[in-house]
């Protein structure tokens, strides 16, 4: 993170630059006072300082100036995310409905997760705090109707989403994880789904460690949580990757042989258990006869 006293040099630098090529810029010093107080307030503030100061410079920057009132009319930092997503919303050709439907699933679980067991301790993250996922660009665009995949391009364009090219694959990610507090549906279904969310990164994780471990059984989920995992499964079976769904029908095959055993060890306890209860039954009667017999001798010989 950057030191705050550096934030004043991100907002004023690039408007000094642009005066000094001959495009004037000035930031009013009320607008930077009040940028750097919203900015001293969390810890992953500088994407959404980025996106709202290229929001102020793509709507207000024609009369050369950047004012409070201009910040306050675009809804300030803490709205740019929800109008920037009203407005590629707006641009959908079918109902607002409809285009949340089809954000939630391009969002949830590809392009983020709540992860309740960080793999190894990431700075400013803490356990339950959504955090994004990678997602690959072709995938994703494959999930969508035609129609409606200009949604996705359009925020790559808003600079909601970032796309990007690593050994021959396009990947794409959530530019800035303040969309998962400021953008007001998304937050919502992450509160609604935290849950199933956790559940579901609990699981690729199992597989993750299964894989490592040259698939040791050890590592299958057994009893309730086995249980769990498969009835997160069957409610989104979208959710788990190819790794998981194996690491489930490996838990269970494990799981059904270990029942198996367990109940030929039934079987087999019980067949010793009759066969001891058999051996006690003739020895009682048999001391009984025997028992009998020697009272009979005794009478005989008095």
């Amino acid at each position: 993170p950057m030191h705050p006293a550096d934030f004043k040099e991100v907002i004023c630098g690039p408007a000094k630059r642009a005066t000094k090529e001959g495009r004037p810029l000035k930031v009013a010093q009320d607008l930077v006072e009040r940028l750097l107080a919203e900015t001293a307030q969390g810890g992953d503030t500088l994407p959404l300082l980025a996106l709202t100061m290229a929001r102020l410079y793509e709507d207000y920057a024609g009369d050369g100036d950047l004012t409070v009132e201009e910040y306050e009319k675009m809804g300030g930092m803490h709205h740019v995310v929800q109008n920037g997503i009203d407005s590629v919303l707006s641009r959908y050709p079918g109902t607002r409905e409809a285009g949340l439907k089809l954000l939630h699933d391009v969002f949830i679980p590809s392009l983020v997760t709540i992860n309740d067991d960080l793999d190894q301790p990431i700075r400013g993250i803490t356990e339950d705090q959504p955090t994004r996922r990678i997602a690959g660009w072709k995938d994703l665009r494959g999930r969508l109707p035609a129609d409606a995949r200009p949604l996705l391009d359009e925020l790559v364009t808003q600079r909601f989403l970032v796309k990007y090219a690593s050994e021959g694959t396009v990947f794409v990610e959530v530019a800035l994880e303040n969309l998962f507090r400021t953008w007001d549906e998304l937050a919502e279904w992450l509160r609604a789904e935290a849950k199933d969310l956790k559940d579901a990164e609990a699981v690729r994780r199992g597989a993750r460690q299964w894989v490592r471990n040259g698939l040791n059984a050890e590592y299958l989920l057994r009893g309730d949580r086995l249980n769990s995992a498969e009835d997160l499964a069957g409610r989104h079976q979208e959710w788990l990757d190819e790794d998981a769904r194996s690491f489930l029908s490996a838990s269970r095959a494990a799981a059904d042989d270990d029942e198996c055993a367990a109940r030929g060890r039934l079987r087999r306890l019980r067949v010793i258990t009759g066969i001891a209860f058999t051996f006690a039954v003739f020895a009682v009667l048999f001391a009984i006869v025997a028992q009998y017999n020697w009272a009979q001798v005794t009478v005989k010989q008095n």
